[in-house]
């Protein structure tokens, strides 16, 4: 950056934050008060700045700056038109790169506009474009905060974002945290003062970083190009140094955030794993005092676990560690909320990480006997089992699926137009009723657990010790019987929507509300299901005949619903 060494002010001078600058003091110049003389004046700062003269562009730049730091930004844009066009101009046209002081003013004018919703509204988003990527080419402090700021209040707006993922945005944001990066570790005490620079402490520049990182946390949200450039350019480095080093909440918490979704991008994926081997970025966030920092870490946890093959066993061991303590402290945690009256949103953290954990231990323990075998030794098997039961008793999505009929069919639904929210309501069987949106949470924690556990109780020294602590478990389940069978039926009911006419459904999700739950996440389930009972079946251990022959008739069942649904998906897939 511009500041170097030798410009950095001393630590007293923290104070001269961007909104502190004296500006006036520096350029002695007066701004109005008068609001009627306003429109004139600004209509001759804007002249001002396509002028060929640069003391007068650098003048009028600093007016407009004053004048838009005093509140007169709204006015600016309704009353002058052209105000942003002069403006871009000044910044485009001109050679500025010489000028600090025009910069400064030009981001400060920009920051500003940003802060008045209208701008959105009646400034073009191609000029916006061109604006900032002119602005964020500048290496100068005070213009790269002012800069970066007022593009994050744009990014607020989504309707904006597509505009502005342009791969050069993109790119600048990327070399302005590796800038970041390399200022921070070669940090020096400062020595003189500079009334453009903006990272006065490590606090100033952790709080310019959580800016930087949540907006390209915005643009790289559900955007496959963001993440390739992130990956071309080796973002994913100094993100987790961050996430290791401020400890401004802020900070954190957006670099966890942008770290989570680069986690389900493939090549970024592997870049998170290839820069922190023992995931240390994991172990430090996971029992972060901040819940949002623990809840991204366990997440991008989970969607970085099909790729540990690289862990070693000790390593591995020490994560399953940490995550059987978290799920031991989850069970506690729902246990005491289950003795009062609680409502969903009680639940929701403690029940997301407990999903994330069994995915993560499902594909830690795919073809993995070391691990299998740790988890058996620590008691994953007892411990899960009762984290299911608890998750098909509380958690089911009882609005639309009932254990306390036959066979575990539908409730009667509330009324979609009821004043009372439906986590309030009770359906005919007594039980409370919980929301639509529960119910993928529901089927993706019990398909990873039914996963884990098909997998510990197979090809490892302990499987028969695992299957007896499942046998002795099971019955207490919801699941382990013919109506798991027709609960995973029904599953498939309301996700293909099948039988229309015959099978009268309390529940008619909207689209939006399918396109949570697939019918491909139903036969992950239905597979997990079926693996786990054919393991207990072929092991035999701890199991009467009664029970047996009560696993058997559910697993026949199952087969033969599986096949109907095929048959069915096959027979719409010809129309």
């Amino acid at each position: 950056m511009e500041s170097a060494e030798d410009t950095r002010p001393s630590s007293t001078a923290s104070r001269n934050s961007l909104d502190e600058l004296r500006l006036n003091d520096c350029f002695q110049f007066d701004y109005p008060f008068n609001y009627d003389d306003a429109p004139s004046m600004v209509h001759s700062y804007c002249s001002g700045l396509l002028s060929d003269n640069i003391n007068i562009v650098k003048t009028s730049a600093m007016q407009l700056f004053l004048l838009c730091r005093s509140g007169y930004s709204e006015v600016l844009l309704s009353s002058v038109p052209e105000f942003f066009g002069s403006l871009k101009s000044a910044a485009i046209v001109s050679d500025i790169s010489k000028h600090s002081d025009l910069i400064h003013c030009l981001s400060g004018i920009f920051y500003y506009l940003t802060e008045n919703d209208s701008a959105v509204y009646l400034i073009s988003p191609d000029s916006y474009v061109a604006f900032v990527t002119r602005l964020l080419s500048f290496p100068l402090e005070s213009s790269l905060y002012y800069t970066v700021a007022g593009l994050h209040n744009l990014l607020d707006h989504k309707f904006l974002r597509d505009q502005f993922r342009t791969p050069l945005i993109i790119i600048l944001l990327i070399q302005i945290i590796w800038t970041c990066f390399l200022y921070d570790k070669s940090f020096q005490p400062p020595v003189a003062h500079n009334p453009y620079l903006a990272f006065a402490s490590s606090t100033s520049l952790s709080k310019f970083l959580a800016i930087v990182c949540d907006s390209l946390y915005l643009l790289a949200h559900r955007n496959e190009m963001s993440k390739r450039l992130i990956h071309a350019k080796q973002g994913v480095i100094p993100l987790l140094y961050f996430v290791h080093t401020y400890p401004f909440q802020k900070t954190q918490s957006v670099c966890s955030r942008l770290l989570r979704i680069l986690s389900t991008h493939p090549q970024t994926k592997k870049d998170i794993i290839k820069n922190d081997p023992s995931l240390d970025f994991f172990k430090h966030s996971a029992n972060s005092s901040f819940q949002s920092n623990s809840l991204d870490a366990f997440w991008t946890l989970r969607n970085l676990s099909d790729q540990c093959a690289s862990l070693s066993n000790q390593q591995m061991n020490e994560i399953s560690k940490i995550l059987l303590l978290k799920l031991q402290s989850i069970e506690e945690s729902l246990t005491f909320m289950k003795s009062r009256i609680y409502f969903p949103h009680d639940l929701e953290d403690q029940f997301t990480i407990s999903r994330c954990i069994a995915g993560t231990l499902a594909n830690f323990t795919c073809r993995n006997p070391f691990t299998k075998l740790f988890l058996v030794q620590n008691s994953v098997v007892p411990l899960l089992m009762r984290l299911l039961t608890f998750t098909m008793e509380e958690l089911s999505c009882h609005s639309t699926l009932c254990r306390g009929t036959a066979y575990g069919g539908l409730c009667t639904a509330p009324s979609k137009y009821d004043p009372i929210p439906p986590s309030l309501l009770s359906c005919r069987c007594g039980r409370r009723s919980l929301p639509f949106p529960m119910f993928q949470a529901t089927v993706d924690f019990v398909e990873a657990t039914l996963r884990c556990l098909s997998h510990v109780t197979s090809s490892h020294q302990l499987a028969n010790e695992a299957l007896h602590q499942l046998s002795t478990n099971w019955m207490s389940c919801f699941l382990f019987s013919d109506k798991g069978v027709c609960w995973i039926n029904d599953l498939f009911s309301i996700t293909l929507r099948l039988d229309d006419s015959e099978i009268d459904h309390a529940i008619n999700p909207m689209a939006e509300q399918l396109d949570c739950l697939q019918a491909l996440h139903v036969f992950q389930l239905a597979k997990a299901w079926l693996s786990l009972a054919r393991n207990q079946l072929a092991g035999r251990v701890g199991l009467i005949l009664e029970h047996e022959t009560s696993w058997r008739s559910a697993v026949r069942n199952m087969e033969l619903s599986l096949l109907s649904v095929i048959d069915s998906v096959s027979i719409y897939k010809r129309f």
